[in-house]
Formats: C-alpha cells, sequence, structure tokens
C-alpha cells in the first residue's frame, strides 16, 4: 500500500503562547542534534512499521511540516530534510502540496529560496489576530507589523499561502473586535486559504474569565464566514475557507480518512487496511523514538467517518455509514436538523451547514443518543 501523505512534527517554539495545546518546547537555544537524532532512530522504527502492515511512502503527494514553529529549523532543517528524502527514497508528484508553518518574526525571508528549492509549495501564516492588544492577550511575540510584512513578503513572491486567526478571544465582546476588518486587511495581500479556530481552552486558561458569551462567538463566526464568501472563498471545512482549487490537499486527506505517515514528537499517522476499515493509529512519543499504537476496528471507523464527513462541505451519505435501522432513525433526526437550518440534504448526501457547524459536537449527542446500536 503507497502511503501518499507525509507529516512531520517539529517542537520548538521561542515562547509559550499561553492557550497552545500542540507539544512544543520553549527554548532559545534549540538542539537540533538531539531533534535529528529522534528522527532518524524513530524512522528506522517508522519504516518496520509500515513493512509490517505492506506499507511505503515513496512517491507523496503531500508533505506537511507543522509544530511548534518549523519555520525557525532554517537552513539545519532544510540540510537535513533534503539528506532525509534522499535516504528515504522519498519523492513527490508532480501535483504535490508540501505546507510549511510559519509565523511572523521568524525570519523566514532569509531561508525562504532554500525551502522553495527543498519543494515547499505552500505556507501557512500564524497570525491569530492584527489587533496589538489581542496579540498581547494571546502571548504571540509578534506585531501586527511582523505579520503584515510577512504576508506582503509571500504575495510579492507569489507563493501560495494561509493565514490562521483565532475567535473567541478573551475581550473581544467588551473591546468589540471587528474580525471583518482584519481579514479584509489580509485579502488586500490575496492568500489563497483562511482558517479560523474558535479559541479553546479549560478553566486554569489566565483569562478565562474574560471569554466572550457563546452567543457572541456565534454570531463572530457566522459574520467571518459570510465576509470570506462573499470575497470568493468556499467554506469547505468547519474551521477553513478557501479559493476555489486552493483547499488543503493534506488536510482533506485527513477528513476523507485517508492513509496518512507520520514522523516526530506527539505525530500520529493513520493507517487503514482491509475493507471493513479497520486499520491502526500511531503515536509518537515525545522524547523517546517509540510509539503508541491504537487498533481501529469497524465500529470506530464508522464514527470517523461520521465525525470527519460532516466537517466538511462534502457531507456524508448514510447509507455508507449505518445499517438499514440506524438508517431510518438517522433520517428522521436529520429532518429535524433540515427544519432548523442546521443541515442541507442533495440527494444522498447529508451535510452541515454554517450554523450546523458551530453545533456539530451536539448534534453527533442527538445521533447517538438516539441510535444507541451506532
Amino acid at each position: 500500500m503507497e502511503i501518499k501523505s507525509f507529516y512531520m512534527h517539529f517542537p520548538y517554539c521561542i515562547k509559550k503562547c499561553n492557550y497552545c495545546d500542540f507539544f512544543r518546547s520553549v527554548n532559545h537555544q534549540m538542539n537540533f542534534e538531539l531533534y535529528h537524532q529522534l528522527l532518524e532512530e524513530s524512522q528506522i522504527k517508522h519504516v518496520k512499521l509500515l513493512d509490517q502492515y505492506h506499507s511505503s511512502m515513496n512517491k507523496l503527494k503531500t508533505f506537511y511540516l507543522g509544530g511548534g514553529t518549523p519555520s525557525y529549523w532554517g537552513q539545519a532543517g532544510i540540510i537535513f530534510l533534503e539528506k532525509f528524502f534522499k535516504k528515504n527514497k522519498i519523492i513527490f508528484e508532480p501535483d504535490y502540496e508540501f505546507t510549511l508553518e510559519i509565523n511572523p518574526g521568524s525570519n523566514l525571508a532569509s531561508d525562504m529560496a532554500g525551502w522553495s528549492d527543498l519543494g515547499v509549495n505552500r505556507y501557512s501564516v500564524g497570525i491569530q489576530s492584527l489587533n496589538p492588544f489581542f496579540l498581547k492577550i494571546l502571548d504571540r511575540i509578534h506585531s501586527k507589523q511582523d505579520a503584515l510584512q510577512l504576508i506582503e513578503t509571500l504575495a510579492k513572491e507569489k507563493k501560495s499561502y494561509s493565514v490562521d486567526f483565532i475567535l473567541g478571544l478573551p475581550y473581544s465582546q467588551d473591546h468589540k473586535r471587528d474580525i471583518c476588518f482584519e481579514l479584509a486587511e489580509v485579502l488586500t495581500f490575496d492568500p489563497d486559504h483562511i482558517s479560523m479556530y474558535i479559541l479553546n481552552v479549560d478553566k486554569n486558561y489566565p483569562y478565562f474569565n474574560s471569554l466572550p458569551e457563546e452567543e457572541w462567538i456565534v454570531d463572530e463566526y457566522l459574520l467571518a464566514s459570510s465576509f470570506l464568501k462573499n470575497n470568493g472563498f468556499v467554506h469547505y471545512e468547519v474551521s477553513n475557507w478557501a479559493k476555489k482549487d486552493k483547499f488543503s490537499k493534506h488536510n482533506l486527506n485527513y477528513w476523507k480518512l485517508g492513509n496518512w505517515t507520520a514522523l516526530g514528537p506527539s505525530a500520529s499517522g493513520n493507517l487503514f487496511h482491509g475493507l471493513n476499515g479497520e486499520g491502526i493509529r500511531y503515536t509518537w512519543n515525545n522524547e523517546k523514538p517509540s510509539y503508541y499504537l491504537e487498533h481501529l476496528d469497524n465500529k470506530k471507523h464508522k464514527l470517523e467517518k461520521l465525525f470527519m464527513g460532516l466537517r466538511t462541505s462534502y457531507g456524508i451519505d448514510p447509507e455508507d455509514i449505518f445499517s438499514k435501522t440506524e438508517l431510518e432513525l438517522f433520517i428522521n433526526i436529520v429532518g429535524k436538523w433540515q427544519k432548523a437550518g442546521f443541515a442541507n440534504v442533495a440527494g444522498r448526501i447529508v451535510s452541515l451547514s454554517d450554523r450546523g457547524f458551530l453545533m456539530l459536537n451536539s448534534l453527533l449527542d442527538e445521533v447517538f443518543m438516539k441510535i444507541t446500536t451506532f
């Protein structure tokens, strides 16, 4: 089985943002030598695992370098990956997508030519906000000017890039944050793709008591989505909007439950095999060249197919997921969703509206409550 997508995790950051729950190591003296050794030792076990499941990853359609802040890897990372690809006989398909996550202020400009020569043809920029007040609240190390300079550079170099924003920020209701104003400023630099994530934190978050009301967050999300769609973007996944033909190929593979490999601290890969959706998920240890293995049975596969499918505008075909008895119950549920404005039905395909995306977890709870055999 030829695997076409590969995720690699770079764990280092200059500073820990107060809201981030991804695995990262805050270190001003990043130990690349130790990290390289971990990747090389992990890859030896990785190849054995893939062999065990009759899989390989020699010709990639997508490669995603995430983190952390992988742009800080710089020339050391470019050299390492060049050797890594050569040693493991990894090449890219003609229409490949190679994404590099970057943050404003991470000195990408000096390394951009090297990353491009390596094969990077898409950038994901972690801006989060263009309002200096909210950047400070989020503990971001960059300024608004840093952000604008970076995307201006990407635009001038005619690079394909995505911009990340966070919604539901502390004090955003009190300060009447204007997300559409921020988006409009970014759109003057013609990005291909926008991601917007609703802040999700626990009660220990330092600004937990200053978070906006749920109704404010709903309005902010719907307003931002409408603004982007009116400016030519397609809302193709809960948190993602893109120009036509500029959807994230790598992430679409996740949401469509394709196979992907992964390497690096905390990174997870999926290998589905067999006709009934059985497979494995492996997650790498944060500090050692070892992984945790989870076996995926048909029931888990159906659950993920339902959840992932409803996350996207492609939706689901319920007949591919539910038994005949379950299907009748689900159709009744969907009828109620339609009346409430949460769902759309086109032939056999069920998809969610913008408001339905916001209600996804609650809608799934209703499915599990009423279809007890699922």
